[in-house]
């Protein structure tokens, strides 16, 4: 019978997805991760799930979409967690239950996957199913920045520029950023550029706060890309955005 071994022959969806040796094929792909899923690859259900979601390959199944993220998750692939809160928490289709969504976050961090702790550390932080709880933010934001989420990063050096949820410290921000920004988080290098320019956590540099907010506004962060402008031509109106 087939073997996960088989399944992971299967990777050619990548190819196709991503216009590899060819254009773009999405019913390929979605067909191809089929396959993988049915002989028992976690990662290709998940997968499958996402283009489900997203209509692409077929046309968009949420119900589909929940059922793979959900089954995936239930047999230990913790980034389908994540993405089964996700679903959940956006609720397209009408499906929000931001519990839940909070619960799936909580299932995929305790197993070591470093967006469903950043997601966790988010929902901690707005309240969102369940009570605001900054120092809650905190630790999952910490354990999603050592597991290499530049969201993660973000959000901790967030916590610890305004002192939610434990004592304010701007250094401790401002590497926390740094980290953010070199994992490839727009808003990191956006923000890391802030501390820069006004000196917040270390030495005021306008050079560095350049090249971080060039940074932001090249990983598409829009206020990078507008502070960037500000600095480069000072009469500049602020159009509206503070800092």
């Amino acid at each position: 019978g087939p073997t996960l071994n088989a399944a992971r022959r299967c990777p050619i969806f990548v190819d196709r997805f991503r216009g590899i040796g060819g254009a773009k094929d999405g019913v390929g792909a979605r067909a191809a991760l089929e396959r993988a899923c049915e002989r028992g690859l976690e990662s290709a259900c998940s997968n499958l799930g996402r283009l489900c979601d997203q209509g692409i390959g077929g046309p968009v199944d949420r119900d589909r979409a929940m059922e793979l993220q959900q089954g995936a998750c239930s047999r230990g692939y913790t980034a389908a967690c994540a993405r089964m809160g996700r679903l959940l928490e956006v609720g397209e289709g009408g499906l929000q239950d931001t519990i839940k969504a909070r619960a799936y976050y909580r299932s995929g961090c305790d197993k070591g996957d470093k967006r469903a702790c950043a997601l966790l550390a988010a929902a901690c932080a707005r309240g969102r199913g369940g009570p605001e709880d900054p120092t809650a933010a905190r630790q999952w934001a910490d354990k999603a920045c050592r597991l290499g989420s530049g969201l993660g990063c973000w959000l901790l050096g967030d916590l610890w520029e305004d002192g939610k949820g434990g004592r304010k410290d701007e250094v401790k921000s401002r590497k926390s950023l740094e980290k953010a920004c070199a994992l490839g988080f727009g808003i990191g290098c956006t923000n890391l550029g802030m501390a820069w320019e006004h000196g917040r956590g270390g030495a005021e540099d306008k050079t560095k706060a350049r090249d971080f907010y060039g940074k932001g506004c090249d990983l598409e962060h829009g206020r990078g890309c507008t502070y960037l402008g500000l600095l480069l031509h000072p009469d500049m109106p602020d159009l509206g955005v503070s800092k």
